[in-house]
């Protein structure tokens, strides 16, 4: 319902049908747009809060391996944004494995999404 309440306006009747066509930033600004109550973020909004956490991770003194667990969304979200051409449809799966990297200067790539094994 509430994908519908997202993507209705925007000519999309499924979530699918967004990611398929649309950027996850277009995504997230047209959820702010259909929250009614206000608390949803736009995309600035959303990657200013993400990027502060991935500053604060390389900064943190002698944390060489991290273990970040999110949500979908937040999962494509990365890889939208650091993956290489990393589709968003069909998505993640349920327990699966990203790889997020990051380099002494703060630089994110995504060597393997969606695995489920190591």
């Amino acid at each position: 319902m509430a994908w519908r309440m997202i993507g209705g306006s925007h000519g999309y009747a499924t979530r699918q049908e967004m990611f398929a066509h649309e950027s996850i930033d277009t995504i997230k600004d047209w959820i702010k747009e259909a929250d009614p109550y206000h608390d949803a973020e736009n995309s600035e909004e959303y990657w200013d809060r993400l990027d502060k956490g991935f500053k604060m991770i390389g900064e943190l003194d002698g944390a060489e391996n991290i273990l970040l667990v999110t949500h979908g969304f937040t999962i494509r979200s990365i890889w939208y944004r650091y993956g290489d051409n990393i589709p968003l449809v069909p998505g993640p799966q349920n327990a699966s494995i990203t790889l997020m990297t990051m380099d002494e200067k703060g630089n994110i790539k995504i060597p393997f999404w969606n695995e489920m094994s190591l």
